[in-house]
This record gives structure tokens, C-alpha cells and sequence, in this order.
């Protein structure tokens, strides 16, 4: 099962799945797997994740704070 902080992130954020997804071009569905651990997500993807989060929270979260399996 895949570890990961996503969720966690998104709720301190106050980021919802919907915002996230319309900021970086990928599904809904993608990131609520990944956030509730059933889906790894590719190297991309997970990039992409951490680059949306970064530019909707103006801040520099890195690939381990939130992928720390990576």
C-alpha cells in the first residue's frame, strides 16, 4: 500500500481535491485515490501533486514531505 502525507497536507492547507485537480490538469478521481493511499501515482504525477500544492499555498513543500516513501 502506498504511504504518503497527501491527505493530511490537503486538510492543513485547507485544499480541496477539486481545487488541486483544476490547478494542475488531472483528475479528481487520480488524487483521491492517491490521497487515500490505493494508488501510488507515477513519478510525474506525484511531481505535479507536490508543484499544485506548492502554487496554490505559496510555499515549498518537497517530493519527502509529502511522498516520503520516494
Amino acid at each position: 500500500m502506498a504511504k504518503n502525507n497527501l491527505k493530511r497536507i490537503l486538510e492543513i492547507e485547507g485544499i480541496i481535491e477539486p481545487a488541486l485537480a483544476s490547478k494542475i490538469d488531472l483528475s479528481i478521481g487520480t488524487i483521491n485515490k492517491i490521497s487515500n493511499q490505493k494508488l501510488k501515482g507515477s513519478p510525474k504525477t506525484r511531481n505535479r501533486i507536490v508543484n499544485g500544492i506548492n502554487l496554490i499555498t505559496e510555499k515549498s513543500y518537497t517530493l519527502e514531505d509529502i511522498f516520503p516513501e520516494v
